[in-house]
Formats: C-alpha cells, sequence, structure tokens
C-alpha cells in the first residue's frame, strides 16, 4: 500500500485502503456465488421436470409388472400426470426438456390404450367366429362359400 499512499492524497489513500479491505473478502464471496447461481437456476427449473419424470418411469415398471387388466387404474394415472405435465410453465430455453417429457407420456399412454384394447378383445368374443360357427354350411359347398363378405355387402 506504500505505492497509493505515494502517488495519491492521503484522504483519498486511506479511502483506498479501506475499500480494498472490504473489496476482497467480498469479490471472495460473489465470485463463487455468481459460478454456482445459474446452476442453482438450471436446477430449480428443471426439477419439476425430472419429478415428474421420476413418476413416469414408476408408472411404466408398474405397468411392465401389472395385468392387462389394471390398464383403466394405469390409464387413470397416466392422465394425471399428463395434466400435471400441461400445467407446468418454464422458461423457453427449457422448453424442449418439457416437450420431450409430453412425448413420452404419450407413448406411455399409447401402450396403456393397447393393453386398454387387448383386454376388451379378450372379454368380447369376435361376433364374425361366432356366427362362423353356428352356421351350417348347404350341401356341396365348403365353409368359407358360406360365410358372408367380410367387406359387409351381400351377394
Amino acid at each position: 500500500m506504500p505505492f497509493v499512499y505515494r502517488v495519491l492524497p492521503l484522504w483519498l489513500a486511506g479511502l483506498t485502503q479501506r475499500l480494498l479491505i472490504l473489496l476482497i473478502p467480498l469479490f471472495v464471496l460473489v465470485f463463487p456465488a455468481v459460478r454456482f447461481l445459474p446452476g442453482i437456476y438450471q436446477y430449480m427449473v428443471e426439477r419439476p421436470i425430472y419429478k415428474l419424470y421420476g413418476e413416469l418411469m414408476g408408472l411404466e415398471a408398474k405397468m411392465n409388472q401389472a395385468s392387462p387388466e389394471d390398464a383403466p387404474e394405469l390409464a387413470a394415472v397416466l392422465e394425471d400426470l399428463a395434466r400435471r405435465a400441461n400445467q407446468l410453465s418454464v422458461p423457453l430455453r427449457y422448453s424442449q426438456r418439457l416437450f420431450i417429457l409430453k412425448g413420452h407420456i404419450a407413448l406411455t399412454r399409447e401402450e396403456v390404450e393397447k393393453r386398454g384394447r387387448a383386454v376388451l378383445k379378450a372379454r368380447r368374443p369376435d361376433a364374425r367366429a361366432a356366427a362362423s360357427s353356428l352356421r351350417v354350411a348347404p350341401a356341396g359347398l365348403n365353409q368359407e362359400a358360406a360365410l358372408p363378405p367380410k367387406d359387409g355387402t351381400s351377394t
């Protein structure tokens, strides 16, 4: 500090010395905070997205272990998850992650719907198979000729 006293007037050199004593600890605290603040902000914005991803992963694991009859229950939970994802608001910079999450929810929803349709098909007998087993073919015709055309038109 002797340099400051030689170059500056006494009152300004004293003020500069006090200012440096105050600023050095302040910079020691401010620089790390400035470095970590963007990461903390990113964590706070992405946390709800990753929380929903965790729930989606748990739902997919439950879906893989569940029987096909559990499809309506899984669909209701998935619908609630989709509703919460649609209500989530994120800055434009992070919107791509949210759109990817919504896409994954849609894929899981399609899988649950596919399983639900499979359950409905298994519960409902095929009308064509039931009708063909009851119908008797006239003499001289094979069984396929006795069935009505598949497009619903009569001949």
